[in-house]
């Protein structure tokens, strides 16, 4: 099968959808399935075309601003995509995380010509399409295009609901996975103070804020516990002024953005993990620290509860301050039950959540939807709004 990939970005630059998308598409290749990378190019430095990781890149100038130049934009980038996408005659085209600038490309005619398999993995219709009415007019009109919808769980699949109903669809799931490998290679970080760990970017769904006002409860029981948050984002000045109001300064750590080994290596040094999330469509970073067999306290919101049962491979506590306080207190007095839950929740992982078992998952969607085309001519949607695949336990 010849699969070509749209990724909103790519390698160089890091984070959720470009090592979904590495791995995704690493998987397939070690199958011996033909896989081709379109994404952005971030600055005239990087090369229009390489090898990255033994994949094929090729790179296009589809910058996400100015909104108003949108259409424009994206037409004057398929003269460019679109003799591309001939010459390389894909079976099918997959999109993994839709922001406006993708969604937008994939409507003109010619750039998803193939079988289209489109995939939302959380705020490309959770955020953005609440937000911006270009955004949900693409991704509208995007999803009434696509043979196959797919969402990274249920909680995102019910999230889009008035979507789906707006372009006549239904969809299915398609979760993320984890590199044990990776987690595995990171080296536990050594200090010489106990600490609680978190990670993510600075905004207000993350919960940063709910966890540094139950931590300041926390710790005046217990002081010699410390919270390091990893991370960068628009609301870290308010966290920092927050911090120095409570006189948190010495046992709070706003570490910045860290690199993947650095922060599985933090992670991993940790007491446990702490997920405080007002919305988590997913939860990868919960799949990092379960992989590592970490305690886990993680907020009871969205997909989290398929992710973690409350006293069996971890704990749930609800989004606000005196939920996270009581939920940091219970998992410190049940300490003797920590190596059980990370045990557990490693072989969940390992089970359920590998890049591999993700990989196999998808390529049996791509068949079905190919299947359905040729078959039928319309686009594949019986038996995929019920289907779990990766999305839970």
């Amino acid at each position: 099968m010849r699969i070509l990939v749209y990724a909103s970005d790519f390698f160089p630059t890091i984070g959720g959808v470009q090592t979904a998308v590495m791995n995704l598409a690493r998987e397939w290749s070690s199958r011996g399935h033909a896989v081709h990378i379109v994404t952005s190019r971030p600055s005239p430095h990087v090369a229009r075309r390489e090898v990255v990781g033994g994949l094929e890149v090729s790179r296009f100038d589809w910058q996400r601003r100015p909104i108003a130049s949108l259409p424009f934009r994206a037409l004057r980038i398929s003269r460019e995509i679109a003799p591309f996408v001939r010459r390389w005659q894909p079976d099918v085209v997959y999109a993994h995380f839709l922001p406006t600038n993708v969604a937008a490309l994939l409507l003109v005619p010619g750039l998803a010509p193939h079988p289209l398999i489109v995939s939302a993995r959380g705020n490309d219709v959770m955020g953005m399409a609440d937000r911006s009415r270009v955004h949900r007019w693409a991704i509208t009109r995007l999803f009434r295009k696509a043979d196959s919808i797919l969402f990274c769980s249920e909680a995102l699949q019910r999230h889009s609901r008035t979507l789906l109903a707006e372009a006549g669809r239904t969809g299915g799931i398609l979760g993320d996975g984890v590199d044990v490998k990776q987690v595995d290679a990171a080296t536990p970080w050594s200090a010489d103070y106990p600490y609680l760990f978190t990670g993510g970017r600075f905004v207000h769904k993350k919960g940063f804020d709910l966890l540094i006002e139950a931590f300041a409860e926390v710790h005046k029981v217990a002081p010699e516990l410390r919270l390091m948050i990893a991370g960068d984002g628009p609301a870290r000045p308010r966290i920092e002024e927050r911090v120095r109001d409570l006189q948190l300064e010495k046992s709070v750590e706003l570490t910045g953005f860290l690199g993947p080994q650095d922060l599985l290596g933090r992670m991993k040094g940790s007491e446990f993990f702490v997920l405080p999330s007002r919305e988590e469509p997913f939860g990868i970073v919960v799949l990092e620290a379960m992989a590592a067999s970490k305690p886990v306290l993680a907020a009871n919101v969205d997909n989290i509860p398929r992710l973690i049962t409350d006293g069996h491979n971890g704990l749930l506590a609800e989004p606000s301050v005196s939920s996270l306080r009581d939920g940091i207190l219970r998992m410190l007095r049940s300490r003797e039950s920590w190596e059980d839950w990370g045990a557990r929740a490693r072989s969940s992982v390992v089970e359920k959540h590998s890049w591999s078992r993700v990989a196999d998952q998808a390529l049996e969607i791509f068949a079905e939807t190919l299947e359905s085309r040729r078959h039928v001519g319309r686009p594949f949607t019986a038996g995929l709004g019920g289907r779990n695949l990766g999305g839970g336990r």
